[in-house]
């Protein structure tokens, strides 16, 4: 639960962060194709943003070369692409290339240099290997603390990554006290009522229904959500914590009130340019996941059928959160005797997670 939050969470902070130039600074001919593909990204649309992104490398390999920090910042691009979609092996070898480039042309201590290692850090959380991505995550952070922490939400971020290291490993107080300290920083920089400090409450949120600590879990949600409501904004980010006070209401079992916030998540992402993103995904599988303990299993599979649709769209056929949510489904046309279809997505569960061993 905690991981998925922090995937969408991190892919809005990282929109259009690496490669933002100083007010002083001169726009690089290829800022409109990054614009762009930051755009396509935050959309979900990773194929196209793949596409973007690799026009961009092509332009700035033609104008500067191959180890000009431009193509890093494309390289970046499709590495995040990548590992949204789980593509995790060439993703890997992009991060290391771009990091290669900006730590031979602007420094290992530059920011930049800072954004890349966040971002290869929480591919290595993904994939488990939690040693390499705390040494990584680490070294970033040394970069922002020696900037004086003037980048909020990049020091947020690198945070939430290692709260996240901190988690799996069971050092559930050193995951709560570095989400706590991310939260403070945004507040300081920001205010108690900005959006950022949502977010962060959002994840710490996530922290404690996972320790079953379920009346902090609901304060610290109610608090993001309020800070959104306050904001004035529908904002699609907003679902992240109706998404994860829905999880804490199911894991209660108030499962009227864990449908109708799963409800309002999908309201405020329908009517955003986000309906398509993976986060409607979990609030549509949420909300199915409580039509099928109550046995509405014609409801479950509508819901559950257009989640799979979506991340098999923005994520890949492969991605494990597009398998789960085929097993998923398949569990409830089981429940409707529709044997055929269970089996048939059954196996292809099976096959991708067989491969992927």
């Amino acid at each position: 639960m905690m991981s998925s939050i922090l995937r969408i969470a991190i892919a809005i902070f990282l929109a259009g962060t690496f490669c933002a130039p100083a007010a002083a600074q001169r726009v690089p001919p290829w800022q409109a194709l990054n614009d762009e593909a930051t755009q396509l990204f935050q959309q979900a649309q990773y194929e196209k943003s793949i596409e973007v992104a690799k026009k961009g490398y092509a332009f700035v390999e033609r104008v500067q070369g191959t180890e000009h920090p431009g193509a890093a910042l494309f390289l970046n691009r499709i590495a995040e692409c990548y590992r949204m979609q789980a593509r995790f092996e060439a993703a890997e070898s992009l991060y290391e290339q771009s990091l290669k480039i900006l730590e031979k042309a602007l420094g290992p201590e530059d920011r930049r240099v800072g954004l890349v290692l966040t971002n290869f850090g929480m591919l290595r959380v993904a994939q488990g290997r939690h040693a390499q991505a705390e040494v990584l995550l680490d070294r970033s952070l040394a970069i922002r603390e020696r900037e004086g922490g003037t980048d909020v939400a990049a020091m947020a971020l690198t945070l939430s990554g290692l709260a996240r290291v901190y988690s799996v490993r069971g050092q559930e107080d050193k995951a709560e006290a570095a989400l706590k300290r991310g939260i403070a920083i945004s507040e300081k920089a920001r205010g108690p009522e900005h959006t950022d400090v949502a977010r962060g409450l959002g994840n710490l949120g996530a922290l404690y229904t996972q320790q079953r600590r379920y009346r902090e879990a609901e304060v610290t949600y109610r608090r993001a959500l309020a800070i959104w409501d306050k904001s004035g904004q529908n904002h699609p980010l907003s679902a992240m914590a109706l998404n994860g006070l829905g999880d804490l209401y199911r894991a209660e079992e108030r499962l009227d009130d864990a449908a109708a916030t799963y409800k309002k998540a999908i309201a405020v992402v329908d009517g955003s340019l986000d309906r398509g993103h993976p986060r409607m995904a979990e609030s549509l599988a949420g909300a199915a996941s409580i039509y099928a303990i109550q046995q509405d299993y014609e409801g479950a599979e509508a819901l559950y059928e257009r989640a799979l649709e979506i991340r098999q769209t923005t994520l890949g056929p492969n991605h494990p959160e597009t398998v789960h949510a085929m097993e998923a489904l398949a569990e409830v046309y089981y429940k409707l005797k529709r044997t055929a279809d269970a089996e048939k997505l059954e196996e292809r569960a099976l096959d991708i997670r067989t491969r992927k061993r």
